[in-house]
């Protein structure tokens, strides 16, 4: 069982305004240094999160995604001056759409390990506190869609052991009855899901949530930490923003490859992004020296 994440201590709106940027860069970015710099502290972020099972058991689900979208680009992208070789049907096979396909597979694979963070950090009482007085019907969709991620897992699980004790297996036996198997899976989890929304809509209205003058209790408060990580966060993001629209991140994949690696603004804007990357696991690195110390 893995302790408490520090980065989860911090106030919602310093993980919101976190995890906003880091997705949007992530998503943004593709020179392959940034591409590495992503997966790297994601997958750190993740270890820390969930241990090392955890990174596996998403990353067995993940990579081939990720494999999947770097091969299929080729296939249907031959744009490029560098022909490797040629298809059956006598398309090429450039070099820069296998660049440019394992790019995009590293950006897939980049920001879905940034939202599987997310779900681990974020829960869904931090986004009600977050919008719960200004925009309250947002803040309970928010909620209920962490909560249906974050238990996707386990009930899919669920609902496989009960199909496999009725004798349909999703490992074994035709293709056609392996998928039908799945989408009734799937079914039941959206089903399960869509009940357990309902149900909480219910309880919230019944509740008076949403409505004008209603007070809550909330234990987060403002510490001079969460000041001082919004601070260097901010920072960080408007640095690479303005070294973004300098062309610090500048690559090219067609029609021939340019992936510029050095100078002097290159350089800072890798280590910026590095920093902000790598920021909730050095907290956490740092919060378990000091409590080592103390014990």
């Amino acid at each position: 069982m893995q302790s408490r994440h520090a980065f989860s201590a911090c106030h919602p709106a310093v993980l919101l305004v976190y995890f906003c940027a880091v997705l949007a860069f992530a998503a943004c970015l593709t020179h392959p240094v940034a591409l590495a710099v992503s997966l790297l502290f994601a997958a750190l972020f993740l270890l820390q999160l969930g241990g090392a099972a955890k990174l596996l058991r998403t990353l067995r689900f993940l990579l081939p995604l990720g494999i999947l979208t770097a091969i299929l680009n080729p296939l249907f992208n031959h744009r490029g001056k560098t022909i490797l070789f040629y298809l059956p049907n006598q398309n090429p096979v450039t070099l820069e759409s296998l660049a440019f396909g394992a790019a995009t597979g590293a950006l897939v694979l980049g920001v879905l390990l940034w939202f599987q963070c997310l779900f681990l950090v974020l829960s869904g009482d931090q986004l009600i506190h977050l919008f719960g007085k200004a925009l309250p019907t947002l803040a309970l969709l928010l909620s209920a869609t962490l909560r249906f991620a974050g238990q996707f897992p386990e009930h899919f699980r669920a609902a496989r052991d009960a199909q496999a004790a009725l004798g349909n297996s999703l490992t074994q036996g035709p293709l056609r009855a392996r998928l039908q198997t799945a989408s009734l899976c799937f079914s039941a989890v959206a089903a399960r899901s869509l009940e357990q929304s309902i149900e909480t809509a219910d309880s919230m209205k019944s509740r008076g949530y949403g409505l004008p003058g209603r007070t809550a209790y909330s234990p987060y408060v403002w510490t001079r930490r969460d000041k001082y990580l919004l601070s260097w966060m901010l920072g960080c993001v408007f640095f690479l923003a303005c070294a973004s629209f300098c062309g610090a991140f500048f690559c090219r994949y067609d029609p021939s490859l340019q992936i510029p690696l050095f100078g002097s603004l290159r350089l800072c804007s890798f280590a910026a992004w590095a920093a902000l990357c790598s920021t909730p696991v050095l907290l956490h690195r740092k919060e378990a020296r000091v409590w080592n110390c103390c014990k």
